[in-house]
């Protein structure tokens, strides 16, 4: 995550960058059933590591949220913690390469908040109704506010 310094100007918006907000508290997250977005430039052919060619352009989809029970229960690990979020797609998740990458929801008026980054999921990234992981960034708010704090 970057904080700019200067402005980017209104020409170069939408083609280039646009701004992306943070949740305003901890306790705001997406609920089960919300439809988020993912972006990223990994594999677009699943098989696990070196399987593939990772994107030439940014790639996007529409994946569901899921209870963390849910998420439990598909990946099979009882001790996934509260601070990670799960989602689910029926065409196509993330891959080998989007790790770091955004998760977010589109807001009204056109903007945007970043509610995961991209951590983990299956090997096989094309297999429809599998969970795949991300951070949620409204567990670690106070941090990310303490390092944008500017410094000279």
């Amino acid at each position: 995550m970057l904080t700019l310094t200067k402005d980017i100007p209104r020409a170069m918006r939408g083609r280039v960058a646009s701004r992306i907000t943070l949740p305003p508290s901890k306790r705001i997250n997406p609920e089960p059933g919300s439809v988020i977005q993912v972006a990223g430039l990994g594999q677009t052919v699943g098989g696990g590591q070196g399987y593939g060619r990772a994107a030439e352009r940014l790639q996007a989809a529409n994946l569901t949220v899921i209870s963390l029970a849910e998420c439990r229960r598909r990946l099979m690990d009882e001790n996934m913690p509260i601070k990670k979020i799960c989602v689910n797609s029926t065409i196509t998740t993330t891959c080998q390469g989007d790790s770091g990458g955004l998760l977010f929801q589109k807001l009204p008026g056109g903007h945007f908040r970043l509610v995961g980054i991209t951590s983990y999921g299956v090997e096989k990234c094309t297999q429809a109704g599998k969970a795949s992981v991300f951070t949620r960034v409204s567990q670690y708010l106070e941090w990310i506010r303490r390092s944008m704090i500017h410094r000279d």
